[in-house]
């Protein structure tokens, strides 16, 4: 693995054929041309809009992994943590000021928490080690998840302007640093970070009569 790569933003427009509306998309690549999975990106400095308060987003628990492993959601989004395992859970993260505990909850049970702060949010389980998950929590509507072929829904590109900065996260780079993509052409962007080796998902998990 390089030490040091990049992270392009290769916009790409694809059209509906249903209803011949041009859908702005962008795929996230690394200077080898590779996809970047499930990163997300989000817009810094633009203005908030007057909003309806933010729907509710669920974060399931399914064969021992939280699901979906990554989500973006607004400030002032409640999460609900169902436990669709046959097992129970205790969740849980250390990020302040969005620390919070969700102590042990059997299957078919769930538990809520709203997130008031922007800032990420490392989830875990204090009976099954492997389990790892994030919600990145940011002050504005304009954010997405890019799919397992690093592309996403750009529709709200002109909101990018020269008072925003788009910004990345993924749990690939290097400490969980949130970082600028810089502007390489009219679409194309790019940012520069120490790519993780990532997270030991071994499993040290009990099984429901170990408990």
């Amino acid at each position: 693995m390089k030490a040091f790569a990049g992270i392009a933003v290769a916009a790409l427009v694809s059209c509906w054929s249903a209803s011949a509306v041009a859908v702005e998309t962008a795929r996230i690549v690394d200077l080898d041309g590779k996809p970047v999975a499930n990163a997300v990106v989000f817009l810094s400095g633009s203005a908030t809009p007057a909003l309806a308060p933010p729907q509710p987003v669920v974060v399931d628990q399914v064969d021992k992994q939280f699901v979906p492993r990554i989500s973006v959601i607004r400030t002032g989004t409640e999460v609900i943590f169902p436990n669709s395992d046959a097992v129970s859970h205790h969740v849980y993260s250390f990020a302040n000021p969005n620390n919070f505990e969700l102590p042990l909850y059997q299957s078919k049970q769930q538990r809520n928490v709203m997130f008031e702060h922007a800032g990420l949010v490392t989830l875990g389980c204090n009976i099954h080690d492997s389990m790892l998950g994030y919600i990145l929590v940011v002050d504005t509507p304009f954010f997405a998840v890019a799919n397992e072929a690093g592309e996403f829904d750009f529709a709200w590109e002109d909101q990018l302007t020269e008072a925003t900065t788009l910004r990345i996260w993924s749990p690939e780079l290097a400490d969980g640093q949130i970082q600028d993509a810089f502007r390489k052409s009219p679409r194309q962007f790019m940012v520069s970070q120490r790519q993780s080796a990532g997270h030991d998902l071994s499993d040290s998990s009990l099984d429901w009569s170990d408990y």
